[in-house]
């Protein structure tokens, strides 16, 4: 019987540690974006609508393609074809530098 508290126990701590651990891992992913990895931006692209100005780059990496939002600051210094380490949050580009270290 006592074995049967102890194990108890046991799963009991071992189920909350990882339902925190993986909890307090979201919330990092969502505070500093996701990192990506090396992609190459093969196109930007300004749309006006009535309610503003929305800037996209589209960025490749492999087969795969991301049509993402960029501030106008991130509009004017990238030219493509250029290729960087991405961070998306929230479908848009967190950063894009040249270097890992960087990013």
């Amino acid at each position: 019987m006592s074995q049967l508290v102890g194990y108890s126990v046991v799963l009991i701590t071992l189920f909350f540690f990882v339902y925190f651990l993986r909890k307090k891992s979201q919330q990092l992913c969502t505070k500093r974006g996701i990192l990506i990895g090396y992609c190459l931006l093969t196109q930007l692209s300004k749309k006006e609508e009535p309610d503003g100005v929305t800037y996209v780059g589209v960025f490749q990496q492999g087969n795969k393609e991301w049509q993402l939002l960029l501030s106008f600051q991130q509009f004017t210094q990238m030219r493509p074809p250029q290729r960087g380490y991405l961070i998306i949050k929230e479908n848009s580009v967190q950063s894009f530098t040249e270097s890992e270290e960087q990013a």
